[in-house]
């Protein structure tokens, strides 16, 4: 536990000299984007699948401007799971744009791009 203590400020040192504008509290080891369009029918098995990994581990789903029940199932996986899950709501911006949303939003040491499908 110590050993991460210190690697946590060390990436925090890290960030802090590389100019960032936002200071970074790293709470997970691991944080995961799911960029999300239109894909409420067929979400679920890849964020169960994440769920699986640990506790360790933060799940970003960016609902990117969806018109079918993809927000409403990602609302429903973050109440469910509020210290793992979390939602971005925002206007289409393409897929490009959904992830640069994760990366902004992410805690975790660690960062991964997982599609929906």
């Amino acid at each position: 536990m110590k050993k991460r203590l210190q690697l946590k400020k060390i990436m925090y040192i890290m960030k802090k000299d590389m100019h960032t504008e936002r200071i970074v509290n790293m709470e997970k080891l691991l944080t995961f984007a799911i960029p999300c369009y239109n894909s409420g029918a067929f979400m679920h098995n890849c964020i169960e699948s994440l769920l699986g990994v640990g506790d360790d581990i933060e799940i970003i789903i960016v609902n990117d401007g969806s018109t079918d029940n993809t927000g409403a199932v990602a609302d429903a996986y973050a109440e469910k799971y509020p210290e793992i899950i979390r939602v971005i709501h925002q206007e289409n911006g393409g897929h490009g744009e959904a992830v640069n949303a994760g990366i902004r939003n992410a805690t975790g040491l660690y960062f991964k791009v997982v599609d929906s499908d």
